[in-house]
């Protein structure tokens, strides 16, 4: 980890490649409200996601391991994008 002008924390190096990924979303419908969260972390699940909501961010981060259906993931991305 090295420490910038600003006093942000930067890492350095990847010591090991990890196949999972992590996909933070901002949920938009009702502001963000927790059945809205969840609506969408239900979605995912489907896809082979796990995750978890943060209220205080109106976020989602899904967790996408390797056996994730990426193409479909995608594309329920896209859709969600151009519905806004």
């Amino acid at each position: 980890m090295e420490l910038d002008d600003e006093g942000v924390l930067w890492a350095g190096e990847t010591v090991r490649s990890s196949l999972n990924c992590t996909i933070r979303l901002i949920v938009l419908k009702d502001d963000g409200s927790a059945a809205a969260r969840q609506s969408v972390l239900q979605a995912f699940h489907g896809l082979g996601t796990t995750g978890e909501g943060i209220e205080r961010y109106r976020m989602v981060a899904l967790d996408v391991p390797p056996e994730a259906d990426l193409q479909r993931i995608r594309k329920l991305l896209e859709h969600g994008e151009a519905k806004e």
